[in-house]
């Protein structure tokens, strides 16, 4: 989290080039939502948002959470046949039913995930839609990792400082 907030990528004003990665990938993968989301100590924040009205979202309440626990992608095809995820709040109330997320890793540390959601089960996530994934959250990290994404901030943050 020093080194998140180190880059000083929490609250920035939107990125044009990461909100047309995830608009693309929005096509790429036939789904309805695509986040670029940054963690902080007690929140999920939001840098671009496909699709998705919701700027932040209270850590202990996110999918991306578990997504940080491992290096690799992780593939939830469908969240109604998780144990770990059908009584949580987005497949209860707002219907999510498939989320894939990979690590953002930025200077060898994990700032976030990039991930995707649709509010029906995507059986046919392959190993190809996996490696393209990885390649997207590829170009993210770098895109993080640049200087110029140290912008203004936005109101309204300042969570966990």
């Amino acid at each position: 989290m020093a080194a998140l907030r180190k880059k000083m990528l929490l609250d920035t004003q939107p990125s044009d080039t990461l909100d047309n990665i995830t608009s693309t990938m929005a096509e790429v993968f036939r789904v309805k939502v695509v986040l670029v989301t940054l963690v902080d100590k007690r929140r999920i924040w939001y840098k671009s948002r496909h699709n998705y009205q919701v700027k932040q979202a209270g850590r202990k309440e996110s999918l991306c959470a578990w997504a940080l626990m491992s290096p690799k992608v992780l593939l939830v095809n469908n969240m109604t046949n998780d144990a770990r995820f059908r009584s949580h709040p987005l497949v209860t109330e707002a219907g999510v039913r498939f989320y894939a997320a990979c690590p953002l890793v930025v200077d060898g540390y994990i700032f976030g995930t990039l991930c995707v959601m649709d509010y029906e089960p995507k059986e046919n996530f392959d190993a190809e839609k996996v490696r393209l994934l990885k390649m997207f959250g590829d170009m993210v990290s770098k895109e993080l990792a640049r200087p110029a994404h140290q912008h203004w901030m936005v109101e309204g943050g300042d969570w966990g400082r």
